[in-house]
């Protein structure tokens, strides 16, 4: 497996093609399974990219994180992942949520090697109850398909999702549930706090 050792972790990634390299970040909870799972298909037919997929610390197969205490010691981490990677490339970022967060902070540290960006639902205002947001609406709902759920599964799907059907489902468990749970909640937590 490849790890990427750094002063405070030794960051999981996984990485695909060859080119110019573009940088993944995955949001809070999940793993690299999140971005591979949407990122992937659009690289079937387009050539000259080396996609590169991490798994923060405290997600994912990422290990011995703990000294890391803050959003910033998690982007010094990521620093340092790019540092040994990538030293002195020019890539381009991709950032989900939390991912979008974190690339926001590379952009501003390392501006001069970033040549492009894309925010998925960027996290953009870190506090919940700061944000504004839209109220959580359903447009489409396979009813047979979700009482096959357990009611724990069914209630969680229908708490993110606003299309509630098989291929969802399937997607939302292997892309992002499979990475939640294996996610270390208890430093998941101390991170959140700072």
């Amino acid at each position: 497996m490849p790890y990427c050792h750094v002063n405070t972790a030794e960051i999981y990634y996984e990485d695909y093609g060859e080119g110019q390299p573009i940088l993944m970040i995955h949001g809070f909870s999940p793993d690299h399974r999140l971005m591979s799972g949407c990122m992937e298909p659009i690289f079937k037919e387009r050539e000259g990219y080396k996609r590169i997929y991490i798994d923060l610390p405290g997600m994912g197969q990422s290990k011995n994180y703990e000294r890391i205490d803050t959003t910033d010691d998690m982007l010094e981490a990521v620093l340092a992942f790019i540092d040994k990677t990538l030293p002195q490339a020019s890539f381009l970022i991709a950032g989900e949520s939390y991912g979008g967060y974190l690339a926001r902070g590379i952009i501003a540290k390392r501006r001069a090697q970033v040549s492009g960006a894309a925010f998925i639902c960027p996290m953009i205002i870190p506090r919940f109850e700061d944000r504004t947001v839209p109220h959580h609406t359903i447009l489409q709902k396979d009813d047979a398909f979700l009482s096959s759920l357990s009611e724990e599964e069914a209630e969680d799907f229908a708490s993110m999702g606003v299309v509630l059907n098989e291929s969802t489902w399937n997607r939302y468990r292997e892309e992002i549930l499979s990475g939640c749970r294996i996610a270390d909640q208890r430093f998941l937590e101390k991170i959140k706090q700072h």
